[in-house]
């Protein structure tokens, strides 16, 4: 039921399938804003509708895309696809 992967997040994705959530942990830092930004726009493409975005606890998506809304679970900073 669960599925890694590895990929180049500069590259493009291919036909990588649609996911329930995503997680990118304490990676985007290393990116200029400008990557980031296109990084969410693939991210947002690969997520099924509901589907999640979880990133580290020192990163976020603010200022850099609204397809997504933030929602906490317990301690965690979650990033729901908008529709």
């Amino acid at each position: 039921m669960v599925e890694y992967r590895h990929l180049d997040l500069t590259k493009p994705y291919g036909n990588l399938g649609v996911f329930d959530i995503i997680f990118c942990r304490n990676v985007l830092i290393y990116f200029d804003e400008k990557t980031r930004i296109e990084i969410f726009k693939k991210f947002y493409d690969l997520l099924n509708n509901d589907g999640y975005l979880i990133l580290g606890s020192t990163e976020n998506i603010y200022g850099m895309t609204d397809k997504f809304t933030s929602e906490y679970y317990q301690n965690t900073l979650l990033y729901r696809k908008k529709l």
